[in-house]
């Protein structure tokens, strides 16, 4: 699949290279996210940080609708947590994959919260 062959550039790259590249593991957590590999996702996202990266916004939410897609909403949940308690400012497509995680794991309370987070920033929640 995609996923594999995603993986498999990141592979080669980092040998050809010798440098790692955050866009291509934003890529392979994309691709692994759309065949429902989230817990390869979480994975590459994990490497990220062992490798000395710091994981971008991208690369959660890239992460996070992986986690949503396969209905690991207690996954996705833990990645949005972790983008707040890190203070990275969220945009409108973390802040739809935190709600989803959020309402699929039915936390309301979280979930309003987010809602009136996006509406005070002037994003649309779509």
């Amino acid at each position: 699949g995609h996923w594999q062959g995603a993986l498999q550039l990141l592979r080669e790259a980092e040998a050809d290279l010798k440098v790692l590249n955050p866009v291509l593991y934003v890529a392979a957590i994309g691709a692994c996210g759309k065949a429902s590999r989230w817990d390869t996702s979480l994975q590459l996202l994990w490497q990220m940080k062992q490798v000395g990266m710091s994981p971008s916004l991208i690369a959660y939410s890239a992460a996070m609708s992986a986690c949503n897609r396969a209905g690991q909403w207690q996954e996705a949940v833990s990645l949005a947590e972790r983008i707040q308690s890190a203070g990275m400012a969220m945009d409108d497509v973390a802040y739809r994959a935190a709600i989803n995680a959020n309402q699929r794991a039915t936390r309301w309370k979280q979930t309003l919260e987010l809602l009136a987070e996006m509406r005070g920033l002037q994003l649309d929640p779509g």
